[in-house]
């Protein structure tokens, strides 16, 4: 009996060691496993702080982590995480003590797109692109010790990439000279770019640029020359005739009309050559002479006189004589389609005459074959003055022979030639009127006969670019144009502005850097770029928009812009004032289907494109357009708009002269994702 029951102490001392060593164990186990578990969730927290830290301060590229990303990426960036040094007091137990700490790497950058296109844009210091950043977070529990360090009891590191982009909003350029790549942003350089100016002009009769009722007024008077947007139409370089457009300048701008030379504008012509212009005038004489006096024989004339008026006037103006509007008229009906058009042209370079005559001003904002219109007017004037008639006859058995001076009347009478002596290059059919048509025929031959002198036919002259009032009337250059513009596609190919297709003149070409894509208008509100409460719009890079999109308030109660950004749909209606938050923001619609309807007379700062392959792009204002930004189309469509006043003001943002204007977008996505738990200093 006693060994029974020392076997069975035994026995149960025995399973009592081992019960409380396997409890040991477990409890160390699950000890272990809860500080692991602890680690991990701190790691994962801190990784979402690090993540949403750096999304916030890259909004902001001159923050430190954004000029990281632009200008240092080749070094790591040390990142902390005070909010989860905060709640992760409350997790760790009592006696052990956090280690955390975290990095960011970039560890791929790309300046090239998924075709191979490289991001050159010519100044040779672009940093667009796209790459990959590591986030690295590390967790370290340690059992608090006045003994030292003590081996950790948990390590934890995750490891996470995002991928992001550097996306340029603003390239510099200099306005001095021409781009040497292609950058997408590029449209920014111009207040005003017509991609297909020069086909719309011609096809139009010159309405684009010349119309009755509407005007358009550039204003960038008060902007340093490094801060003036350009203006093209797209394929006038005026080095064939037919290859340029033309502003025809009003009464507003007659101090760009090149005036005569006070000692060439008279001309004058002796009887010979009066009498070759107007063979008529002899034989009318006579017969009027003969009809007072049956017994003259022979008649004849000397002294007479011809001049020829020359002046330059404006195409346009309320001070026209009624005979200078029929000359004017006349002229304009030998004229064909944008050169019989005689409406004023539009304000382009400035709606000030004395600034939109500086040569240098002019030449700081136009490119390509840029032309102003005036009038070139030649009259005849018979001069009779001076002029006396021989009579020879016989009367009553006797010869007579007197030279009397014409009579005033009969002066008179025949001075009424003169408006039926047009000074035109004839090139029709000729006219019915006898008068007319000697002297159209015969007005060449003198033309030639005198050609050290100025051309003796009124014409309108399209030669000069615009701004000033110096020149040659004698010879107009024949192919006058302001500095053309180099105009690239995404591969860096040149290429003209009314090219299309994947290889043409496409802004925002390169694809990769479209930081939000399809995106359906109502979910803009969902994702924080439309505010509608705030009336706010947050920009950030480049977004997508799928379908059309509709942007301020009918109220007229103003949008603020904030950021800066695209927004890309497939058409565009502005009810309402869109206003810029900071004079840094920046605003830019780009429509590549349809046009940009523009329903306000309030403020726009925006810089509009409206631009396809389909060649149709335009903006449609229903009201008196007033856009504080810039403009790129297909065509201008001004016979579209309504009748008044438009403005257009440069904003001097968009042009940066040596620095460029970047926004950073770091994808939500994790395109990678390690984790690694160390336990007890073990693996």
């Amino acid at each position: 009996m006693f060994y029974a029951v020392v076997f069975v102490v035994v026995v149960l001392t025995i399973f009592t060691a081992q019960f409380h060593r396997l409890t040991r164990h477990q409890q160390q186990t699950a000890y272990r496993l809860e500080e692991n578990d602890i680690a991990r969730q701190i790691a994962e927290a801190a990784m979402d702080e690090a993540f949403a830290w750096l999304h916030a301060t890259t909004a902001d590229v001159c923050s430190p982590p954004g000029q990281w990303l632009i200008a240092n990426r080749q070094a790591p960036l040390s990142l902390t995480f005070p909010l989860s040094h905060s709640f992760s007091s409350s997790m760790v137990p009592a006696g052990v003590s956090l280690e955390l700490r975290g990095t960011a790497r970039v560890i791929d950058f790309r300046q090239q797109d998924s075709r191979g296109n490289r991001y050159d844009d010519g100044t040779g210091r672009t940093q667009e692109g796209q790459g990959t950043i590591a986030l690295e977070v590390d967790v370290v529990l340690r059992r608090s010790s006045l003994l030292g360090s003590q081996p950790p009891l948990a390590t934890c590191r995750l490891i996470r990439h995002h991928d992001f982009t550097i996306v340029p909003m603003v390239s510099p350029r200099d306005n001095a000279s021409q781009r040497n790549g292609y950058s997408q942003c590029f449209p920014l350089d111009y207040v005003l770019f017509v991609r297909h100016g020069l086909q719309e002009f011609r096809d139009g009769g010159g309405q684009s640029l010349n119309h009755q009722q509407v005007i358009v007024m550039i204003d960038q008077d008060q902007l340093p020359p490094a801060r003036r947007g350009k203006i093209f139409f797209g394929h006038a370089d005026g080095t064939s005739p037919g290859t340029s457009v033309f502003l025809n300048l009003s009464e507003k701008f007659a101090n760009q009309v090149i005036p005569v030379p006070s000692n060439l504008a008279t001309f004058t012509i002796q009887q010979a050559d009066v009498f070759q212009l107007l063979p008529f005038l002899p034989t009318l004489v006579e017969q009027e002479v003969k009809a007072q006096e049956g017994s003259v024989r022979t008649v004849s004339m000397s002294g007479a006189k011809g001049h020829f008026s020359i002046q330059t006037l404006p195409m346009v103006s309320a001070r026209f004589t009624p005979r200078q509007l029929e000359l004017r008229d006349s002229l304009a009906a030998l004229q064909s389609g944008a050169e019989a058009n005689l409406a004023p042209g539009l304000e382009l370079v400035s709606g000030q005459p004395v600034r939109a005559g500086e040569p240098a001003f002019v030449e700081s904002i136009c490119e390509g074959a840029i032309r102003k219109r005036f009038w070139y007017l030649v009259t005849f004037i018979l001069d009779l003055t001076e002029a006396k008639i021989h009579v020879s006859g016989k009367k009553k058995g006797k010869s007579y022979s007197v030279t009397v001076p014409i009579d005033p009347q009969e002066a008179e009478k025949l001075k009424a030639l003169e408006k039926r002596s047009l000074c035109l290059e004839w090139r029709g059919p000729p006219p019915a009127d006898p008068i007319q048509r000697d002297f159209l025929q015969n007005l060449p031959l003198i033309n030639a006969k005198y050609s050290g002198h100025l051309p003796l036919f009124s014409r309108f002259i399209s030669d000069f670019t615009y701004g000033g009032s110096q020149g040659d009337l004698g010879a107009p250059p024949a192919n006058a144009h302001f500095p053309l513009p180099r105009l690239f596609n995404s591969k860096g190919q040149t290429i003209r502005a009314d090219t299309s297709g994947p290889e043409g003149l496409r802004p925002y070409s390169h694809f990769n850097f479209w930081f939000r894509q399809r995106v359906s208008p109502h979910r803009l509100t969902h994702i924080g770029v439309f505010d509608p409460i705030h009336k706010r719009l947050h920009l950030r890079g480049i977004a997508h928009v799928a379908g059309p999109l509709e942007l301020g308030e009918p109220s007229g109660q103003p949008w603020t812009i904030h950021g800066q950004g695209v927004l890309i749909a497939d058409q565009f209606r502005i009810v309402g004032p869109l206003r810029k938050a900071t004079p840094e923001s920046l605003c830019v619609l780009f429509t590549r289907k349809g046009a940009i309807q523009v329903a306000t007379d309030q403020a726009i700062d925006a810089f509009l494109i409206a631009s396809g392959d389909h060649g149709y792009g335009s903006v449609r204002p229903s009201r008196t357009l007033n856009l504080h930004g810039g403009m790129f189309v297909d065509r201008l469509d001004t016979q579209m708009w309504p009748p008044g006043p438009h403005r257009i003001a440069y904003d001097p943002f968009l042009k940066q002269p040596t620095d460029h204007v970047y926004q950073i977008n770091i994808s939500r996505w994790v395109t990678f994702q390690r984790l690694t738990e160390i336990e007890g200093g073990n693996t």
